[in-house]
């Protein structure tokens, strides 16, 4: 497999299955995928709408800001300097998430591998496009500092947003170096669905963990309660 001396390669989710469960299961991406084009609108319009007053908010808590932008350039920082030794590290968190987006879609897991200079891989004994999508949406690290959220003292909370900061910037600056047009995942998902589906699902998730920063964790439930209800605004309009 070529290498690319900035850009670590990321061998794509293998699935095992059968030949008479393939035409099934691609029937079942197909029709998944097409419900998904067609409600991207509405979700991006709802949810486009949360996070606006998600920034709104934002601009009032100043100190908050600046803890979370203090988090994010210290690992940027830290990024420009030991980049090549954390490639490993972005290579787990990659796999990782595609192994925890398997679990929740109840797949069975083969194998999970990671090596220091060839990528990785996780074999899972079916997948979907989320699964194969999900490294490039889902800030995995960040969404696993969530729960101590509801734990953090609150003059504690400065350090726990720095630290959120930091975890975006590592999601942020790793995920720009897996895209590339020779990207496996890309292309099992197909490039266009990518294109089209990968912004609205980077503005949900990334959008909820702007409302946890900002709203502390009634912001973030608050956040996914809006976005779903003006999502359906439209909608209800439509079929008025």
């Amino acid at each position: 497999m070529k290498m690319f001396s900035d850009q670590p390669i990321y061998k794509r989710v293998r699935i095992t299955e059968n030949l008479s469960s393939k035409n099934e299961i691609s029937m079942k991406e197909f029709i998944a995928k097409t419900i998904t084009f067609l409600i991207c609108p509405f979700i991006a319009y709802g949810f486009g709408l949360a996070v606006y007053r998600v920034i709104a908010v934002a601009a009032l808590l100043k100190q908050t800001l600046t803890a979370f932008a203090v988090g994010f350039v210290l690992f940027v920082i830290f990024w420009r300097i030991f980049k090549r030794h954390l490639q490993v590290v972005c290579t787990f968190e990659h796999e990782l998430t595609h192994l925890l987006f398997g679990l929740m879609f109840l797949k069975r897991p083969h194998s999970f591998v990671v090596t220091r200079h060839d990528g990785g891989s996780v074999t899972l004994s079916s997948g979907n496009f989320l699964i194969t999508l999900a490294p490039y949406f889902f800030p995995t690290v960040s969404y696993l500092l969530l729960p101590f959220a509801y734990f953090v003292p609150k003059n504690g909370m400065p350090v726990f947003v720095a630290l959120l900061g930091g975890t975006v910037a590592f999601h942020l600056v790793s995920t720009w170096a897996e895209l590339h047009w020779q990207q496996t995942d890309l292309h099992k998902a197909g490039i266009l669905f990518s294109v089209l589906f990968l912004p609205v699902a980077n503005l949900v998730f990334y959008g909820a963990l702007a409302a946890l920063v900002f709203g502390g964790v009634h912001g973030f439930s608050s956040f996914w309660i809006t976005g779903a209800r003006e999502s359906l605004v439209p909608l209800a309009t439509l079929f008025n």
